[in-house]
């Protein structure tokens, strides 16, 4: 798709990954991969739009369940406060 709406850009601006660590970064690229093909694939529409807010809705309920998942992993104990990162990229 050659022209994608505003709207759209803006929202899949919010599907970046790089600067996630490992094993955040693969969860978050997974769901990038199919916002980008629904955008290439779709002609802009509002419904359109709206699949891609929901989907980016997903991408942070995944990277954090990620986040809990690793937490575990790692020993952490429940109901400490997560790690935050030195900056926000």
């Amino acid at each position: 798709m050659t022209n994608r709406h505003p709207s759209e850009e803006l929202i899949l601006r919010f599907f970046e990954y790089a600067h996630l660590p490992e094993p955040l970064k693969s969860v978050a690229a997974q769901c990038a991969v199919l916002a980008n093909n629904m955008s290439d694939f779709i002609e802009s529409d509002p419904e359109l739009t709206a699949g891609l807010r929901k989907l980016l809705e997903a991408k942070d309920c995944f990277v954090r369940a990620m986040v809990v998942q690793e937490n575990r992993r790692k020993g952490e104990v429940e109901g400490k406060p997560l790690p935050r990162p030195n900056e926000v990229v």
